[in-house]
């Protein structure tokens, strides 16, 4: 264990920088999963698209369940040697090593097979989710400094995006190389899912040598030793206004950056009438992600973290309607450009709704006298879950509302569809959460300090 820490106490540069690293690995084996994995299960085992729409949403209903079990393992364990987060570096990623490497494995097309890739995504997943959340909950125990908590988690979204530019530059040729090595393309797949993971593995584990030293905030010390129950910890959850709030809303901004994410082919085939710029506004997106990662810390100081989180939200919603009644066919460069500004925006929000749920630690701190880091840190995958799950409900009835038919040109009144779901509908959403952010979240820089210090003075006179 480190040092104890007061609010304000300065880290070092190179303990601030290695809250890169995981990201940065995670990031990679990630991608290849977002990008792929359909298509490896489709195309190179043979499943057909009944089978791999039963894979997907079945995985991502154990998915659900594994936001909380997630919150539950990282509160009830403690490694007192290793560190109460520390220890997940070195204990998940060999696991996610094993077996999200099983899940780029061709063992054919029968349900044994799909089974087995469904086992392989379901533990991959729980422990990919609890190094998640033990990064955000040691970023929350290293300082009670709001404004420290909000450069490490401009790191960790800074090395998430790093992450994925290093994928777009690496991915399919690793895949290449090592497909053509073997004489496989499926084993292709396979060598660099087990590549990505070895490089999340290295980079967590110097992480872990990284931040041996590093210091304890004073906060961390209420309730040490003791373990909250579960129905002490859904208590500390449903009594915490300002994180139920940031769920949320912050499940609207998901729903939409899923729908964007998830339609877009659809729209530069249908809509731009321009399917060969995709790639560039998907590398314009990645650009300005890093961009706007990188200045956001900065503008926090002046602005303050719910500022930017509504500001942002503004912005990237009224650009998504907007381009509902301008985007069309023959303006294409009008849209990417729209849309680059759109994602610097969306790119900060990343970071500030980390600390601003770290700063809900200390609200429970003060409210219950309880520390739930832990618990309390893993719900940042709430809104990411549910988003998902709702753009996968949303996107198939809105693709058969409209009339969509695969293959087939698309109407006048289809492409006006299609640019509903991923313009219109998105853009409702996020401008939602930027009004639930803005009425129901009050937990300002000053607040959060005076909430900090009162935690820090309960806890110097209980050792008086």
């Amino acid at each position: 264990m480190g040092k104890q820490t007061k609010t304000g106490s300065k880290l070092s540069g190179k303990l601030i920088n290695s809250f890169l690293l995981p990201n940065i690995g995670q990031s990679l084996f990630i991608q290849l999963e977002l990008v792929y994995m359909s298509y490896f299960l489709t195309d190179l085992c043979g499943f057909d698209l009944g089978v791999v729409t039963f894979i997907l949403t079945s995985t991502a209903a154990v998915d659900l369940v594994w936001v909380f079990v997630t919150g539950i393992v990282i509160e009830k364990c403690e490694f007192r040697k290793l560190g109460k987060y520390r220890a997940w570096y070195i204990i998940c990623t060999p696991v996610i090593l094993v077996f999200f490497t099983l899940m780029f494995f061709d063992a054919g097309n029968s349900a044994a097979a799909a089974g087995m890739v469904v086992i392989a995504f379901c533990i991959k997943t729980l422990f990919q989710d609890i190094i998640s959340a033990a990064v955000t909950g040691h970023i929350s125990q290293v300082t009670d400094d709001p404004n420290t908590r909000t450069l490490l988690s401009a790191r960790r979204n800074q090395g998430a995006i790093i992450g994925q530019l290093l994928f777009s530059v690496i991915g399919i040729p690793c895949i290449t190389m090592f497909g053509k090595a073997v004489g496989s393309d499926s084993m292709g797949y396979t060598i660099a899912a087990a590549f990505f993971c070895v490089i999340n593995l290295i980079v967590n584990y110097i992480m872990f040598v990284m931040t041996k030293d590093a210091p304890i905030a004073a906060t961390e010390k209420i309730a040490q030793g003791s373990k909250l129950s579960v129905g002490e910890m859904f208590g500390v959850l449903f009594r915490n206004k300002p994180l139920l709030v940031i769920s949320f809303g912050d499940l609207l901004r998901y729903t939409a950056i899923f729908l964007v994410s998830s339609t877009a082919a659809y729209f530069f085939d249908n809509v731009l009438k321009d399917s060969g710029a995709l790639s560039i506004y998907m590398t314009i997106q990645t650009v300005t992600g890093v961009i706007g990662a990188l200045v956001v810390n900065q503008i926090a100081k002046r602005m303050g973290k719910k500022a930017i989180y509504c500001l942002c939200t503004l912005v990237y919603g009224g650009i998504l309607t907007l381009m509902f009644f301008l985007a069309g066919e023959g303006r294409t460069t009008m849209f990417i450009v729209f849309m680059a500004v759109a994602f610097f925006f969306n790119s900060m929000i990343g970071t500030v709704v980390t600390a601003m749920t770290t700063d809900t630690v200390i609200y429970t701190m003060w409210k219950d006298g309880k520390n739930a880091r832990g618990f309390i840190m893993s719900m940042l995958n709430i809104p990411i879950k549910f988003g998902s799950m709702i753009k996968s409900i949303i996107l198939p009835v809105g693709l058969s509302a409209i009339g969509y038919v695969a293959g087939q040109a698309a109407s006048p009144a289809v492409a006006k569809g299609l640019s509903g779901i991923m313009c219109l509908a998105s853009g409702i959403c996020v401008l939602l959460s930027c009004v639930i952010i803005f009425c129901g979240y009050h937990l300002t820089e000053k607040k959060v300090t005076e909430l900090t210090e009162i935690v820090e003075k309960r806890q110097a006179e209980k050792h008086e």
